[in-house]
């Protein structure tokens, strides 16, 4: 840009990012760890991380009701 040579960012640099930990996975993680027995069986990884996905969308989804909620009673009075 303007002759002027800028650094190069890598070209996997969406792929390899990582996602920080909100309060809200912390959270869901221990409720279902809480209730996981100590045996583990095949597919353990997966299913806990599918759990903790369902957990977290549950999560979100009582947050927006509340929020919408919250304006319609505020548009109402």
């Amino acid at each position: 840009k303007n002759g002027e040579l800028k650094p190069i960012k890598a070209y996997n640099m969406r792929k390899s990012r990582q996602r920080k930990d909100d309060h809200l996975t912390n959270e869901v993680k221990h409720k279902v760890r809480s209730k996981s027995k100590r045996k583990v069986k095949p597919g353990y990884k997966k299913k806990f991380k599918q759990e903790v996905e369902k957990m977290k969308r549950q999560e979100r989804k009582q947050y927006s009701k509340k929020q919408n909620r919250q304006k319609r009673k505020n548009n109402k009075g």
